[in-house]
């Protein structure tokens, strides 16, 4: 599956794992407090735009083709998760269900069904109202977002989310909240529904098979898919609620 999401937004530059070198850029600049120039973000685009490694299939093996430093961070967590599961399980019979929890993301496998609570990004303190809750059963749930990390830039914040097309942190979306079958789903379409429109968020998770997406929007519009939707609470303090029902 991690595969086929990959495969269908790459082409358009939405998920590079060389935005690694566009973060260092936003990193210092927080450090220096003077945002990145237009011509070093120009410079960084053209590095990251070229290819990083060539795949082998029939050896089953990948060679890197450039020094370009990568980051896979919105892809290791789910994997990590998934493999972690998967490994719980096959430990021993006596094992029924498992929920493996890292940094706020969870996988739940087996006999087992666990209600996890949606943060609210505005207020997402520990002990915070959320703006709600759903059940899991086999399948897992990440949240992407701004709330807990940013750059700060000489008095300004910005997202600590790149977009590897602009070079610029994201603006449009403030958390993005997908539940798919596995974890490593569930963590790259959270990253990436953050970098896309609202639109194209929706647009993409409509196309990826038993994935459902909860977004909130910097206007502090939610947008949700049926499942996630359907969960949400009712009342909500400072965010106003819009739902769109997009899946057939």
């Amino acid at each position: 599956m991690i595969c086929v999401i990959c495969g269908r937004i790459t082409s358009g530059g939405v998920f590079n794992p060389a935005v690694e070198k566009l973060s260092a850029a936003w990193r210092d600049a927080a450090r220096r407090g003077v945002p990145p120039g237009k011509d070093q973000i120009a410079a960084d685009l053209q590095t990251i735009g070229q290819g990083h490694w060539r795949i082998d299939k029939a050896a089953l093996q990948v060679q890197r083709t450039s020094a370009v430093p990568l980051s896979l961070n919105a892809i290791a967590k789910g994997v990590i998760l998934d493999k972690v599961a998967s490994r719980m399980l096959d430990s021993s019979s006596k094992i029924a269900g498992v929920m493996v929890n890292i940094g706020g993301d969870i996988r739940v496998a087996g006999a087992l069904s666990v209600d996890v609570e949606i943060a609210n990004p505005l207020t997402d303190a520990i002990g915070s109202v959320g703006i709600g809750s759903l059940r899991v059963t086999e399948g897992a749930v990440a949240t992407s977002g701004n709330s807990e990390r940013a750059f700060n830039v000489a008095g300004q914040s910005y997202s600590h989310i790149i977009d590897p097309r602009t070079g610029i942190p994201v603006t449009q979306t403030t958390s993005a909240t997908v539940l798919a079958d596995v974890a490593s789903t569930a963590d790259v379409v959270a990253t990436i529904c953050n970098v896309l429109s609202v639109s194209d968020s929706i647009r993409l998770v409509n196309s990826l098979p038993g994935v459902e997406c909860l977004l909130v929007s910097l206007q502090r519009v939610r947008i949700g898919h049926r499942t996630l939707a359907s969960q949400q609470r009712q009342t909500l303090p400072r965010l106003k609620m819009h739902r769109l029902y997009l899946k057939c």
